[in-house]
């Protein structure tokens, strides 16, 4: 393992979660704004095919894409096996790196030495590791017995295992985070950088809706003025 190979893969698996964010995010922001008394219901009248299968696409690639992060197969690329990583190469890790800041009141430019502890960053992963481990469980079933396969006793209804595993959106969401943290906590102290999990951007599925109502509503307002014109 090299530094620029282990930097390679935290890099890669913040663009998976940055992606697996941008999902869940889209997912529960489209829900929110197609829902019955929500200002573009009507387009989900319009277009249901399309609007169901794109909101089903985006929920299952965030529930795949997260247990991929979880997925602790020794073969696997997943989070577990990262911080195994991390703690059998620390000697990639710098001891020390030198931060550079200014005085926020004189506006000096001003540098200190940092301390780092791999050590103690793997201790923390473990431990954030564990505190979602419920949470973990309740995925990789879903995983396991819908989402990547397909158990006879749930193939005529999923729903019953869904309601039965119960995985709230809040717990998802903390698996997510936790996975982003702690492979930024590897990647900050391995390069002195962080990537940003979201993408600044990701809302633009507004823009979408408004232009989808705006290009119904000029299109029902033509039909109207042909119908009128007639008569």
């Amino acid at each position: 393992m090299t530094t620029e190979k282990l930097e390679t893969i935290l890099n890669k698996t913040l663009g998976e979660i940055t992606i697996i964010k941008s999902n869940w995010f889209i997912w529960k922001g489209l829900r929110e704004e197609l829902r019955k008394g929500a200002k573009y219901e009507k387009l989900l009248e319009y277009s249901p095919c399309f609007w169901t299968i794109t909101l089903d696409n985006l929920l299952s690639k965030t529930l795949l894409g997260t247990a991929k992060l979880y997925d602790e197969d020794k073969e696997c690329m997943g989070l577990q096996k990262i911080i195994n990583i991390c703690e059998q190469n620390q000697k990639l890790f710098p001891k020390n790196r030198t931060v550079k800041c200014k005085d926020g009141y004189t506006g000096e430019e001003l540098s200190y030495i940092e301390q780092i502890d791999i050590s103690e960053c793997v201790r923390n992963a473990r431990q954030k590791y564990q505190t979602v481990q419920n949470f973990r469980m309740q995925l990789i079933v879903l995983r396991d017995k819908h989402l990547a396969h397909t158990d006879k006793r749930i193939a005529v209804d999923a729903e019953e295992l869904y309601h039965e595993v119960s995985l709230k959106g809040e717990s998802l969401e903390k698996l997510i985070e936790t996975a982003a943290n702690i492979t930024n906590s590897f990647l900050a102290n391995l390069s002195g950088t962080v990537v940003h999990t979201e993408f600044h951007n990701a809302d633009d599925y507004k823009t979408l809706l408004r232009y989808a109502k705006e290009g119904k509503e000029a299109y029902l307002q033509r039909i109207k003025s042909k119908t009128n014109n007639k008569i």
